[in-house]
């Protein structure tokens, strides 16, 4: 159990009951702690081939459930594997963007 803490007004309180009891609503309630609140983002680099899954071309790591991932450099992107990706996709600087057909 936690050791009680004097407070400035002279009554002994479980501090750290409380704060563990607290903690975890307000949290909740101001968003902190929730990745999906807003999503984290990662942008194409094309710098180590043009493969989705290599890290070393995104500048904040390989996409996932929570980051957004902006390809809008003009390189190309080739998702190479099946398990690829992301919490939104946005493709070119502006509303253009082009996803070719490979036949």
């Amino acid at each position: 159990m936690c050791a009680p803490y004097v407070v400035s007004n002279g009554k002994e309180y479980l501090f750290h009951a409380l704060l563990a009891r607290l903690l975890p609503l307000a949290l909740a309630i101001t968003g902190f702690g929730a990745r999906s609140v807003m999503a984290l983002q990662t942008n194409w680099r094309g710098l180590d081939g043009a493969h989705w899954s290599i890290a070393g071309n995104w500048d904040n790591g390989v996409p996932d459930q929570y980051k957004d991932a902006y390809i809008n450099n003009g390189n190309t992107c080739v998702v190479d594997t099946d398990d690829a990706e992301c919490h939104s996709l946005y493709l070119g600087t502006d509303t253009e963007g082009l996803i070719p057909k490979r036949a």
